[in-house]
């Protein structure tokens, strides 16, 4: 559930690259702006599912066998799209907003652009209090213009003012109309903030705006988890499990979900006998969740995991984490924050989605 093992996150999460190859998007005031005219470049036209894909190594192998991961999709995802709610937006800085060339010139256009121009060179450096200041003056000129909400909201992101970009990513939902990008992003920061119900309401819009996602939707499951919607959540990871059988997160949140009502021996019933997933540790998590290993040796088994630092680092935050997760999902909750505070620890993975997830894990009361 994390990203690519050993790849840095503070520097590339919010890179914005090649994503998007801006065409027209339209006049300051009025024009396309509630609808622009983007090819996705190098996103070309893939789904949402297959641009979220990316590969893990078998660290026990040393790069032999490539596997899929959930929380890897899920990660590349809300990378992904912190840089859709970016890279439109900054891009026009540089290009210009594409007006007709026979229109008069536009001083607040000009202002705009040059505002814009500033602000993407403050997010490059990091200056984020100074390019939230210059969002603020760019919306007194076009205080409706979705592309400053969306540039305000992923600097806010990226500073960790999560309850302010959720409210401007509800004004760009609000001019542009439900987006499945939009949704998913907001999704996950609801979650994030705690408010459960409202991050399955947003998975939910994502399902509704297209059907297709329903395998890829693996946060959904989590919000469903966490909002004690155990029975939805089993099935979202049922779904998911079908679709992607190389990939044991989904197994895993899934046990979690049917031990929450069912009890840990159905769970174990129920679990996949064999373990496709090549990364370490999940063998041997695989084995714990089914009853075949022991807690101890579980933990001597993350003590032997071989690698770079940060591989070893990585893989030993996964199994702690996962060791946590299961003994609350069987009523343990004192032993399963402690092994959640262990894995926040010195093992802490950074940025990735699991992290946000114990991280709420832990401060829910």
């Amino acid at each position: 559930m994390t990203k690519r093992l050993g790849e840095p996150e503070s520097d590339t999460f919010l890179s914005l690259g090649p994503w998007f190859t801006v065409k027209n998007l339209g006049r300051v005031n009025g024009g396309d702006l509630d609808s622009p005219n983007v090819s996705t470049g190098a996103l070309g036209s893939r789904s949402l599912g297959e641009w979220r894909r990316t590969r893990f190594t078998d660290t026990r192998t040393g790069g032999g066998r490539k596997v899929f991961s959930m929380m890897a999709r899920i990660q590349k995802t809300y990378a992904t799209l912190l840089r859709a709610v970016l890279a439109i937006f900054f891009l026009s800085a540089g290009l210009g907003w594409a007006q007709p060339a026979a229109e008069e010139p536009d001083p607040a256009a000009d202002s705009l652009n040059e505002l814009m121009t500033q602000i993407q060179h403050l997010y490059s450096v990091k200056q984020y209090d100074e390019a939230l200041r210059l969002t603020d003056e760019a919306l007194l000129i076009a205080p409706d213009n979705s592309m400053v909400f969306r540039a305000r909201a992923g600097i806010r992101i990226q500073s960790g003012d999560l309850i302010n970009a959720r409210e401007d990513l509800g004004h760009v939902l609000r001019l542009e109309g439900p987006n499945v990008q939009l949704l998913m992003e907001r999704g996950m920061i609801h979650f994030r903030l705690g408010d459960f119900g409202k991050s399955v309401a947003d998975f939910d819009g994502v399902l509704k705006l297209d059907p297709s996602q329903a395998s890829e939707t693996w946060a959904r499951g989590i919000s469903l988890y966490y909002a004690k919607e155990y029975e939805a959540g089993r099935r979202q990871f049922e779904f998911a499990q079908r679709s992607h059988p190389g990939d044991l997160e989904n197994a895993l949140w899934k046990f979690m979900c049917i031990a929450r009502f069912h009890g840990v021996d159905v769970a174990r019933a129920t679990l996949i006998t064999e373990n496709k997933d090549g990364r370490a540790p999940m063998d041997q998590i695989h084995a714990f969740y089914k009853g075949r290993i022991s807690e101890s040796d579980l933990l001597i088994e993350l003590e032997k995991i071989q690698g770079s630092p940060e591989q070893v680092k990585q893989a030993q935050f996964f199994g702690y984490a996962y060791l946590g997760f299961f003994y609350d999902s069987i009523g343990e909750k004192e032993k399963g924050d402690d092994y959640l505070r262990k894995a926040m620890g010195p093992y802490y993975p950074g940025r990735q989605y699991l992290a946000f997830v114990a991280d709420v894990h832990l401060k829910r009361p």
